[in-house]
């Protein structure tokens, strides 16, 4: 994704703004006014065009985080994702049609699917077609390959067989469980790196901020539930330190002692995180502890890798919300 400037960014924050204006910031009138406006109904569809534009280049690179971007634009696209797109696909589809090619089965009827549970289910759909894909280019290689009817040269062939018995190692030896990582890598949140809490001027936090940031992730897409709680904790206490002039000798302290946390990065959620990371580090944790409901192996169901995604958006939400006065007061000095 862009940092904040280009042209779809923009055309994005002005139709946004056309909605809201339209409705007087209420999200709750979006779709009673679609009901009765045929002229909004056309806003909701370009507003959600837009933002599909801007998700969709959130998937490109390898980086699932852009950096730096703009904190108005920070602010406009999760108030978008946590407010109005749920309604504004109200009014774009039918929302029975979206979700019934999903197997619910996994979850109890008995009790309300949450929106993150859709979400896995979503992500595993397309997990498995993209592994389908990959076992029929797999198949057309191989009978390509042994067709007697093309003529490749020895050299040729076995090259091609080569390099797909290596694909084929990374899951039979290596144990690369492809419908996991294309599954994990879409539940992924976003980070956007608003641009005070990467200044030029400090260039080796920023690097670092970073660095533990991109490890925390791909550890999860990988399947390494330690190596990524390790890595959050890691970047929590950083950005705590740094971006919210949080001080104290040890992470509690430093989370008892942090102002203007965000809602999705509370006490409360830090000490969570904080929590799970103490109980991977220090291996003489007793017996039945929080740690041995996670299991901590190669993630594979839908508790473990939602608990993981969930501690993903602590981070996210403490770096997006990073206070502006604090960073710029330090700058000053």
């Amino acid at each position: 994704m862009a940092a904040g400037n280009s042209d779809d960014v923009t055309i994005f924050l002005v139709l946004f703004a056309q909605l809201k204006d339209w409705i007087d910031d209420d999200p709750l009138l979006i779709e009673t006014t679609a009901l009765e406006d045929i002229g909004f109904r056309d806003v909701c569809e370009n507003v959600y065009w837009a933002g599909f534009s801007l998700e969709s280049r959130e998937k490109e690179d390898r980086q699932l985080f852009a950096n730096p971007v703009d904190v108005k634009f920070v602010q406009s696209w999760r108030e978008y994702q946590d407010h109005y797109i749920e309604k504004i696909n109200n009014v774009v589809f039918n929302t029975e049609d979206l979700f019934k090619g999903l197997d619910l089965g996994i979850i109890q009827e008995s009790r309300v699917i949450s929106r993150a549970e859709i979400a896995w289910e979503s992500a595993n759909d397309t997990a498995t077609q993209l592994v389908e894909c990959i076992r029929t280019f797999f198949s057309f290689k191989q009978e390509y390959i042994y067709d007697e009817n093309h003529e490749l040269p020895d050299a040729y062939r076995k090259e091609l067989l080569d390099g797909l018995n290596a694909l084929l190692d990374l899951r039979n030896k290596l144990g690369i469980d492809f419908r996991g990582v294309f599954r994990r890598r879409e539940l992924v949140p976003f980070v956007l790196i608003p641009r005070h809490v990467s200044p030029a001027y400090n260039t080796e936090k920023q690097d670092l901020l970073i660095d533990y940031l991109q490890q925390a992730q791909e550890a999860f897409v990988k399947g390494v539930p330690r190596a990524s709680i390790a890595l959050l904790r890691s970047t929590a206490e950083a950005v705590l330190r740094w971006y919210y002039q949080s001080f104290g000798n040890n992470l509690e302290e430093v989370i008892n002692n942090a102002k203007f946390l965000p809602a999705g990065a509370s006490q409360v959620s830090l000490h969570r995180l904080r929590t799970f990371a103490n109980e991977i580090l220090h291996v003489d944790q007793k017996e039945g502890s929080r740690v041995g409901s996670l299991k901590l192996q190669p993630l594979s169901d839908v508790k473990q890798e939602l608990e993981l995604a969930s501690l993903l958006r602590i981070v996210r939400d403490l770096i997006e919300s990073a206070p502006t006065h604090i960073v710029n007061a330090k700058r000053r000095y």
